[in-house]
């Protein structure tokens, strides 16, 4: 067994990330990538081994083989299990089913430090998979014989996901849940914020021209054309992020007729699951235009400020980053600059917030939208562009183009939140 204890006596536990070594440093090769995620006793410094081991196991960690943020997210998730058994000095290896469930308990109700709000009944689902991930390897390993299940059995009652509808909609794949996880209260749709045609107009204004606009509007054009793909097409902003060059260059835009789809399958996806994704023709030549002057000048650039082999990716870091232009973009400024965009056209919302400290009620004021809508908004326009065609099973449609594994998965998500933006739509809102 693992002589590194959680629990009893610790000091409190900390996400570290690891900074990668030079490559001509002799441990190199044995040591964890940039960017990889660990835990650390904030006392002494020792790592988590348990931890650490799992993480490993779980996560390749081997450059291209993991993504930071899946590495992260899981380790923070862990890191919060072990300042529980750290608060009431249980070791890691002698809890059982029950401190699984007081632990769950605790979460309900507790206010985020990070939200300041309820913790959403999925970061308390997804924490407890994790530790039930870890405990699952740790049990397999010889590292613990507790009782804590490396499952949760599903219930004996299988109810229909979707009660709001008969027909064939109703028959589709029934969803299990279980009694250890905790009831989610909030609508499916809680999260699926789709741009109504008003919002999208202000926010293509504060993102940029586009490429051929860019005589009489000098600002650049990578960001609005980052979004432009994620309404247009559906991808979600790493996917964005990761699309090459050679996605685009290879096809050909017809010029008398903008609105015809063009079909390029794409690889690097959530899931690794390759699909065919359509680019309007308008949107191909506006990428080609952005591909042959915007990204070129910044990867000239770059290469003036040491830019040694520049990115196949199709969008780049601008001019105004310096000594990272021309390099390739990350998911997270794409994010952020559509993040800045809804805060600049005015789209917020107040949301209800309670100091963890005080336990005041106060609002605050936060973007309505993330580059994620955009994705929503596609969900929604090719919904009602395949019923107004007649397809009578446009869903089938809406999951393939959104590449989701299951149906259920689509309805799911956008069942109820069709109808109310059918209204939208009609009335420009």
């Amino acid at each position: 067994g693992l002589a590194f204890r959680i629990g009893r006596d610790r000091s409190m536990i900390t996400v570290a990330q690891a900074i990668g070594l030079p490559m001509n440093d002799p441990l190199a090769s044995d040591s964890l990538p940039a960017g990889y995620s660990f835990l650390v006793d904030d006392h002494d410094h020792m790592v988590v081994e348990p931890i650490l081991l799992w993480l490993t196991y779980k996560f390749r960690p081997v450059r291209g083989m993991f993504r930071e943020t899946t590495v992260a997210n899981a380790a923070y998730d862990l890191c919060d299990w072990c300042r529980y058994l750290a608060r009431y000095e249980k070791d890691w290896d002698l809890v059982d089913q029950g401190n699984l469930e007081e632990y769950r308990d605790s979460m309900l109700n507790l206010i985020s430090p990070q939200t300041h709000e309820y913790y959403d009944c999925r970061t308390i689902r997804r924490r407890m998979l994790t530790v039930i991930a870890l405990y699952k390897w740790a049990k397999s390993e010889g590292y613990y014989h507790g009782n804590l299940p490396d499952q949760i059995e599903p219930d004996d009652v299988v109810r229909p996901f979707n009660t709001y509808s008969s027909g064939p909609s109703a028959l589709a794949e029934p969803r299990k849940d279980s009694h250890m996880f905790p009831t989610n209260t909030r609508a499916a749709d809680d999260r699926v914020r789709p741009l109504s045609s008003r919002e999208w107009h202000l926010l293509m204004n504060e993102l940029g021209p586009l490429p051929s606009e860019r005589d009489h509007d000098l600002r650049p054009s990578r960001d609005r054309l980052a979004a432009e793909i994620g309404i247009f097409c559906g991808l979600r902003v790493d996917e964005v992020a990761n699309l090459d060059t050679f996605h685009i260059l290879d096809l050909t835009p017809d010029p008398t007729n903008p609105h015809a789809m063009i079909p390029q399958r794409i690889t690097k996806t959530k899931g690794l699951r390759p699909r065919t994704i359509l680019f309007p023709s308008h949107l191909v030549f506006e990428l080609q235009l952005y591909i042959d002057h915007e990204r070129k000048e910044c990867i000239d650039f770059g290469r003036r400020h040491g830019l040694r082999k520049p990115p196949s990716t199709l969008f780049v870091n601008g001019i105004a980053s310096r000594h990272n232009a021309g390099k390739a973009i990350r998911a997270q400024s794409l994010s952020r600059a559509c993040h800045e965009a809804v805060l600049s056209a005015g789209l917020t919302h107040t949301v209800p917030k309670i100091d963890p400290d005080s336990g005041e009620a106060y609002g605050l004021k936060l973007a309505a939208h993330s580059f994620h809508d955009l994705r929503h908004t596609f969900a929604c326009w090719l919904y009602h562009a395949e019923r107004k065609s007649g397809n009578s099973e446009p869903w089938k449609v809406v999951q393939a183009r959104l590449g989701h594994k299951y149906l259920s998965t689509t309805m799911d998500t956008y069942l109820r939140v069709v109808d109310e933006y059918r209204f939208e739509m009609k009335t420009g809102l």
